[in-house]
């Protein structure tokens, strides 16, 4: 990953990094609802109440708070 991709890490319990081209993905396509609210989901990646793997694709975790 080009360092300038990086939009942000997060110290979760999966340790991932997230890139710009990801997010703008994740708030325009998958949740749109999300754009605007980078620091509520920071807060649930780094703080979940629980994690589950997709049953769609087993790549994805779904962090829930």
């Amino acid at each position: 990953m080009e360092k300038d991709d990086l939009f942000f890490d997060v110290d979760t319990p999966l340790d991932f990094s997230i890139t710009k081209k990801y997010w703008e993905y994740i708030t325009s396509i998958k949740h749109p609802y999300t754009k605007g609210m980078k620091p509520e989901v920071v807060a649930t990646l780094e703080n979940p109440d629980f994690i589950r793997q997709s049953r769609v694709d087993k790549d994805v975790f779904l962090f829930y708070r």
